[in-house]
């Protein structure tokens, strides 16, 4: 890619009168699946221009951020990752979650944040909240059929406090209605003030975990074998 830009049409031109048309400039594009036919790529080493017309978005609301992308394209791998999750952890933080979605206009909020839910294979970041009756979570992407999960806190069976690549910083919640999440934060600080908030709600009433919780103590070195032991006899 060589530039990226706004593109001005000419004086008669039928479109891009407004302006919203977006000029991609290229040194080598990738031709896929032409006559809907699947078949290996085709790599052409050739200069070409694309012209994008947006019609649901002006040019103002995405060029800045797809020139900041073309920016870190430019840098080595290393400099390019930081650019990238900066980008992306700027824009999420300016994502609140889209009230509409509560399911009560009374329902008071406890509890807004951001943290990623990991279903298998994925980690799909978002907004978190905790309301006196219910838990969400706002995907930031429309990857989950979804827009926003939720379970009501009088059906949360066990909170779990869970290690996440190595880092104490996940939490696994389960419901009496097959509802299962796993929540990862940023650091395990924010992953205890959210655990204390959702337990510490009155509708939440946990099953009894004493055994669970004595063998993870028991897997951790906490206690020794032999009081293990004892409690299980």
């Amino acid at each position: 890619c060589k530039n990226v830009g706004q593109w001005t049409p000419p004086l008669l031109s039928k479109i891009g009168q407004e302006g919203d048309v977006l000029l991609v400039s290229s040194t080598q594009m990738i031709e896929m699946k032409e006559g809907n036919v699947i078949a290996p790529y085709t790599f052409n080493k050739v200069s070409a221009e694309f012209r994008f017309a947006l019609n649901y978005v002006s040019i103002g609301d995405v060029l800045p951020q797809i020139t900041q992308l073309f920016r870190a394209s430019t840098l080595p791998t290393a400099d390019r990752s930081m650019m990238v999750q900066s980008i992306v952890r700027s824009r999420q933080s300016r994502v609140s979650f889209n009230t509409s979605w509560l399911d009560s206009l009374y329902e008071s909020i406890v509890l807004e944040t951001t943290g990623d839910r990991i279903p298998p294979l994925v980690c799909n970041p978002g907004r978190i909240m905790v309301t006196n009756s219910r838990l969400y979570f706002q995907p930031f992407n429309n990857a989950d059929p979804e827009p926003v999960q939720k379970v009501k806190l009088s059906e949360v069976s066990r909170v779990i406090k869970r290690r996440y690549l190595l880092q104490q910083v996940g939490v696994e919640i389960f419901s009496a209605e097959d509802f299962h999440i796993f929540l990862v934060f940023a650091t395990e600080a924010d992953r205890n003030y959210f655990y204390d908030q959702l337990v510490g709600q009155p509708d939440v009433r946990l099953e009894d975990t004493e055994r669970e919780n004595l063998t993870l103590k028991w897997q951790k070195g906490v206690i020794s074998n032999y009081d293990y032991l004892m409690y299980l006899n």
